[in-house]
């Protein structure tokens, strides 16, 4: 075998390895409908204020999670 036949090779089964791990992560991280369906009965029965005080916990998370994607603002003189 020469070398570019080897290297061809090595590309093929790294990209192969690379979708099927890609493939299982993407099955392993869905969410399954039937979670989906009792979330949305739970959220129903559950009263405004925790609905309003839920939202607002996420939305601080996501805050937090945005200031640490951009790191912290630099001082300028």
């Amino acid at each position: 075998m020469t070398w570019r036949l080897l290297v061809a090779a090595g590309r093929y089964w790294a990209a192969n390895g690379l979708k099927r791990v890609e493939e299982k992560l993407k099955a392993w991280t869905k969410p399954t409908t039937e979670r989906q369906i009792v979330g949305v009965a739970s959220d129903l029965l559950r009263s405004k204020p925790e609905l309003v005080a839920e939202n607002a916990y996420l939305r601080q998370q996501v805050i937090v999670l945005k200031r640490q994607i951009t790191g912290k603002p630099q001082l300028t003189q």
